[in-house]
C-alpha cells in the first residue's frame, strides 16, 4: 500500500487554445470492494481502479488472512486533485414552483491570480440569470479573479417548472485550466400524492361508482386502476408466486410456503375444479406496475402446487425431531409454536387430500400433549398449541384413499382439559387472536355453548369501519358512496410487540372461527373484505401474514 498522488497535474494549455474540460460526475464514496484478492508467492498482488470524480483524499485498507492462522491489516491514503476545481452547490432535490439560488465554487490551487470564466448549463430548469449584489442581472457571468490558493463564488437563479429528472452543470474555464462538474437531481410535484379508492362486491350486473377528484390536481399525473376479482380463489391464487419465490430455509417458511399450496389444492376442488383443470390458468400479481418486484420470475401456473407440496413436506419429515418436535431449524432444540404450526398444517394438508406419513403427526401430538402445562402463564402459545391438537383431533378419522396407519378419532386427553379450562377461565385476560384460536378449539372438541360464548366476546371487540373510503386526513365533510362495502377486523393496526398482536393474522382467525362455527354471520363478508383491501400488492406484510391469510 504506497501513498501517494493519483492524477498528476494537467499540462498547462499552449497559448491560443481552450483548455480542454472534463466533466466530473461521479462521485461515489467507495471506489473498490474485492474481497477475494489473491497474493503471488512474495505477498504482492496489484489491482487496477479508476478514481471517481471526487477531488479529495481515499483511505485503503487492505485485511490478509493466510491460509494457516496469520493475519494483518494495513492502510494507506492517496489523493485526487487539480490545479483549478468548480464545484456545484444546489439542494438534494427541487420541486415544482421553487426560485432557487444555485452556486458555482470555484477553487484556485495554484500558487498565480487566475482569470476564470463559468458556465450553468441547465436542461429541465430554466437559468434566469446572475444574482450579483442580490440583485437578479441577465446575460453571461463576465471572468473573474480567484487568488492564489483562495477561492470564489457564482450565483445563479433557477426556476422550477415540472416535476421530472433534471441536470445541471457547471463549467469553469481559466488561462491554462478548467474543469466542469456535473449532476442530476429530482424535482417533486408541490402538492401531497392523494388515493381516492372505492371498493365493494357486484350484486348484478353492473354497478355504478362516483370518484370525487380534486379539481386542483395535475390532469397529467392523474390515474386510474379497476381491477376486478372474479372469486375469492384469484385472492388465493395471486399471493401464490409471493410464497414461491420466496428464499426458504427454516420450517417456518417451509411452512408458509407448503401450507397455502395444499389449501389452495383443496379450494379449487371445493369450488368444483380441479387444480389438473387449472393446470393452464395462469396467476401472478394484480398490480402490473410493480409485479416484477414480487413475482420476479413471471407467472405460473398450477403445475408448481405439485412440486411445493412434495418438496416440502420431504423437508419437514426430514427436520422432525427426535422427541417428535420441530424448531426453527433442524438442528437445536423443539419449540412450542413450531410444532404446533407444523401439526396444524400437516392436518389441514391430509384434509386437503394430500398423504401425510401418520406417525409424523402422531409424534407431534404426543409432544405437545406432554408439553401443554409448560405454557400454562402464557396464554398465547398454551391456546396456539391446544388448537393445533384440537384440529388434529377433529380430523383425525378415515383416511384418505391409500394412506394407511391413521388412528382413530381420539378423546380429549385431561392435559388438554386442563389446558381449555385454564383458557376460558381467563378467557377476559385474552386477546382477539387467543380467543379466536380457543373458539376453534372448543368447536373442534365438541363444545358447542363455550364456542358460541367466545363469538360473541369476539364480537364485542371487532373494529369496524362504515365507511372506508373517507379519509381520516381530510377535514370537513364527507361522504361514503353507497357501493362501498364496510371494513371489520381485530388487532393492533400499528406497530406491535408479540405475534398474536399482529392485525392481519388475528382477522384471519377470527374469520376462521366465524366459518367454522356459525358460517352464516353478518361479520364475514366485512373483514372478508378488511383481509383484501389489506394487502401489500398480491400478498401481505409477510410469508405467515400471507400464509395464514
Amino acid at each position: 500500500l504506497k501513498p501517494g498522488v493519483v492524477a498528476p497535474p494537467p499540462q498547462p494549455t499552449p497559448l491560443g487554445q481552450e483548455p480542454a474540460v472534463q466533466v466530473r460526475s461521479d462521485f461515489r464514496s467507495t471506489i473498490l470492494w474485492l474481497p477475494d484478492l489473491i497474493t503471488d508467492a512474495n505477498g504482492n498482488a496489484s489491482v487496477k481502479i479508476k478514481y471517481p470524480d471526487s477531488l479529495t483524499t481515499w483511505v485503503t485498507t487492505a485485511r490478509l488472512a493466510t491460509a494457516g492462522n496469520q493475519f494483518g491489516i494495513g492502510n494507506a491514503s492517496t489523493r485526487t486533485k487539480q490545479p483549478l476545481i468548480v464545484r456545484l452547490e444546489a439542494p438534494r432535490f427541487f420541486v415544482v414552483g421553487d426560485q432557487v439560488t444555485v452556486s458555482g465554487v470555484i477553487n484556485n490551487n495554484t500558487d498565480q491570480t487566475m482569470t476564470v470564466a463559468s458556465l450553468l448549463r441547465a436542461e429541465g430548469l430554466t437559468v434566469n440569470g446572475l444574482i450579483i449584489d442580490g440583485k437578479l442581472v441577465k446575460g453571461e457571468q463576465l471572468p473573474i479573479e480567484v487568488k492564489p490558493n483562495s477561492e470564489a463564488r457564482v450565483d445563479w437563479l433557477v426556476a422550477v417548472t415540472a416535476a421530472r429528472e433534471v441536470k445541471l452543470k457547471v463549467e469553469a474555464h481559466g488561462d491554462k485550466y478548467a474543469d466542469a462538474m456535473e449532476k442530476t437531481f429530482r424535482v417533486y410535484e408541490h402538492g401531497v400524492e392523494k388515493f381516492i379508492s372505492r371498493s365493494g362486491k357486484m350484486r348484478g350486473d353492473s354497478v355504478a361508482i362516483k370518484l370525487d377528484i380534486p379539481k386542483e390536481r395535475r390532469p397529467e399525473t392523474t390515474g386510474l386502476v379497476v381491477q376486478i376479482a372474479p372469486s375469492m380463489a384469484t385472492t388465493m391464487l395471486d399471493a401464490l408466486p409471493y410464497l414461491i419465490d420466496y428464499p426458504y430455509g427454516c420450517t417456518e417458511q417451509t411452512m408458509s410456503r407448503f401450507l397455502p399450496a395444499a389449501i389452495t389444492a383443496k379450494t379449487l376442488r371445493d369450488l368444483g375444479m380441479k387444480p389438473e383443470d387449472a393446470m393452464e390458468s395462469v396467476f401472478g400479481g394484480i398490480e402490473p406496475d410493480t409485479a416484477l418486484a414480487t413475482h420476479p420470475k413471471g407467472q405460473r401456473d398450477l403445475k408448481e402446487l405439485d412440486r411445493i407440496t412434495k418438496a416440502s413436506l420431504d423437508r419437514l419429515y426430514n427436520f422432525q425431531h427426535a422427541d417428535g418436535g420441530w424448531g426453527w431449524w433442524k438442528d437445536g432444540d423443539s419449540d412450542h409454536y413450531m410444532t404446533a404450526y407444523v401439526l396444524w398444517g400437516l392436518t389441514l394438508a391430509r384434509q386437503a387430500g394430500i398423504e401425510v406419513k401418520p406417525d409424523a403427526a402422531a409424534r407431534a401430538v404426543s409432544y405437545l400433549d406432554k408439553e401443554l402445562v409448560e405454557e400454562e402463564a402464557n396464554y398465547d402459545e398454551q391456546a396456539w398449541m391446544l388448537h393445533a391438537l384440537a384440529v388434529y383431533r377433529a380430523n383425525t378419522g378415515p383416511a384418505p384413499a391409500g394412506t394407511a396407519g391413521v388412528p382413530p378419532a381420539l378423546s380429549v386427553t385431561k392435559f388438554q382439559a386442563t389446558a381449555f379450562d385454564n383458557l376460558f377461565t381467563n378467557r377476559d385476560r385474552l386477546n382477539a387472536y387467543t380467543r379466536a384460536l380457543l373458539a376453534l378449539a372448543a368447536h373442534d372438541f365438541g363444545y358447542a355453548d363455550k364456542a358460541m360464548t367466545l363469538i360473541q366476546n369476539l364480537e364485542n371487540g371487532v373494529k369496524i369501519d362504515a365507511k372506508p373510503d373517507t379519509s381520516i386526513v381530510q377535514q370537513g365533510a364527507q361522504s361514503s358512496d353507497p357501493s362501498v362495502m364496510g371494513t371489520a377486523h381485530w388487532g393492533e393496526d400499528g406497530v406491535y410487540w408479540r405475534w398474536s398482536e399482529g392485525g392481519v393474522e388475528a382477522t384471519a382467525f377470527v374469520l376462521r372461527a366465524l366459518l367454522a362455527i356459525d358460517p352464516q354471520h353478518k361479520l364475514i363478508e366485512p373483514v372478508t373484505n378488511w383481509l383484501v383491501k389489506n394487502r401489500r400488492g398480491a400478498q401481505w406484510s409477510n410469508t405467515r401474514d400471507t400464509a395464514i391469510v
